[in-house]
């Protein structure tokens, strides 16, 4: 095939590399495996809210790449390939059991593997907005953690949660991660319409958290290559993008936290040409907080917005505490019931966050940010301007709710603006 090239602006030309490769290889998708996925999801029948769920391993060649010359916070990412190796992993789909429900978008979820597991972080925050508007929803296992385990709770990958049921899977490791993505994205594009009947108009890339660390790579290096994707939801990203090569620690403990910490810690912008739309919603403890990403705050283009919502923290309550209930059937009495449940999550805290200054998390009621020196160091660039949202979407499920209408309305033209005003 013809090697694909990146391009310059009017701003300067950028060296080209060749990804010889890229949609070389092709992912096979093997029959629908019975019984239940194991997969960290709701806990009420799909069946209920006229969804079905599948599940199949897909299997392929897939490369690795590296970079071709140091990464710099203006996002323009030059990589090149640096071996392939065989890979055998698994996705869910959860689809309207008459294709007629069908919206036309598919939202294909890098899972999270922080825990331990895989997590449908984006899914969780989002199902009964995706299952009322007719999504089909796609989760792909691409780290390694996910399958071997791994993360904060070593023990719970799929190989230990179902040994019988997950023995063919095999991951060569992250370093591979990003071309599992694009090959199973291509595939399932394929596959929905074949197999069950789905119309494909528009595939939506989303990932929370450890998983937008790895899409913010994957935009920056990998897709103006790879064009499997018509756009992007990325959700809790840190200031750095995952490292290319593949993420360097398979447990998280005390001993590697100061290390993923410089890890984490970076000015990595989304490239101002990405081929497609780009969204990002960052909770105020993104910003602030251990992932850092005030240096990489970025002004909105043509492909890009920035949403930053007040108050709101990475995982929420409601994620850990009612979602997984949340049919959109519930009493309201029924869902406050669960929403109050937060203290014995594990994680109470004495003061809310939106209580605490977000510079030095002092909880005093004398504090404030605007007068806190701390926040006077960390005061951002004149040339910088996020978007704020207001109003019904002011939590990180609302935003990204409004971010899949946006994409999806959106994927070949300049995003809308939508309900968000300018900081100032």
């Amino acid at each position: 095939m013809t090697p694909s090239k990146l391009s310059g602006s009017s701003a300067g030309t950028c060296r080209s590399v060749a990804l010889r490769n890229v949609g070389a290889h092709r992912a096979t998708i093997g029959p629908e495996l019975d019984g239940t996925p194991s997969l960290f999801s709701v806990a009420f029948d799909l069946a209920s809210v006229g969804y079905a769920v599948h599940e199949h391993v897909v299997t392929g060649v897939a490369n690795s790449y590296s970079a071709a010359e140091p990464f710099e916070p203006a996002g323009r990412w030059q990589v090149e390939e640096s071996g392939s190796a065989e890979y055998a992993t698994r996705f869910v789909v959860y689809l309207p059991d008459d294709p007629a429900r069908g919206n036309g978008s598919v939202i294909i979820e890098w899972l999270n593997v922080t825990g331990g597991l895989d997590v449908p972080a984006l899914w969780m925050m989002t199902h009964r907005h995706l299952i009322r508007k007719g999504y089909t929803w796609v989760g792909v296992s691409v780290q390694r953690a996910g399958i071997e385990g791994g993360g904060m709770m070593p023990g719970l990958g799929l190989r230990d949660a179902a040994p019988q049921r997950y023995e063919v899977l095999e991951h060569p490791g992250d370093a591979f991660s990003f071309d599992i993505f694009t090959q199973v994205a291509r595939a399932v594009r394929e596959m929905l319409l074949d197999r069950y009947g789905i119309q494909v108009q528009r595939v939506i890339a989303t990932g929370a958290s450890q998983s937008a660390f790895h899409l913010t790579t994957y935009v920056n290096a990998v897709d103006a290559h790879a064009a499997a994707v018509d756009g992007f939801l990325l959700q809790g990203r840190a200031g750095a993008g995952a490292p290319i090569e593949g993420w360097t620690f398979d447990r998280f403990d005390d001993a590697n936290d100061q290390a993923r910490r410089r890890l984490l810690a970076g000015r990595d912008q989304i490239r101002d040409d990405a081929r497609v739309p780009v969204v990002v919603v960052q909770s105020e403890t993104d910003v602030f907080g251990r992932l850092s990403y005030l240096p990489a705050r970025q002004r909105d283009n043509e492909h890009f917005r920035l949403w930053e919502v007040a108050g709101a923290a990475h995982c929420d309550t409601y994620f850990l505490c009612a979602s997984a209930f949340d049919s959109g059937t519930l009493a309201v009495d029924e869902l406050a019931a669960l929403i109050a449940r937060a203290d014995a999550s594990g994680i109470p805290t004495e003061v809310p966050i939106s209580r605490r200054c977000t510079s030095c998390s002092s909880a005093r009621s004398t504090h404030s940010t605007s007068g806190c020196a701390t926040a006077m160091r960390r005061r951002r660039p004149p040339d910088s301007t996020p978007t704020t949202v207001r109003g019904s979407c002011a939590t990180s499920s609302g935003s990204a709710e409004a971010a899949y209408a946006r994409l999806g309305s959106t994927h070949r033209t300049p995003c809308c603006r939508g309900s968000a005003s300018r900081a100032t």
